[in-house]
């Protein structure tokens, strides 16, 4: 079986952090901070208990975790 890596289109688009815009301007109309939680996954549901309990989904999603 032989496994490709993808698109040359794709590549680029990675190598290139262009899959990085949507998230970019989601902080650029307020959608989303530079630093704070990441959005779950629809599937995480032990993770979205958790930050209901600390109350960690009270913030904006972030584009990066805080250190």
């Amino acid at each position: 079986m032989v496994v490709t890596n993808g698109t040359s289109a794709g590549k680029f688009i990675r190598a290139h952090s262009l899959d990085e815009l949507p998230q970019i301007w989601d902080i650029f109309i307020g959608n989303m901070s530079v630093i704070g939680p990441r959005p779950g996954l629809w599937n995480q549901d032990l993770l979205t208990a958790e930050r209901d309990k600390y109350g960690a989904n009270d913030v904006r999603p972030g584009l990066m975790m805080e250190a």
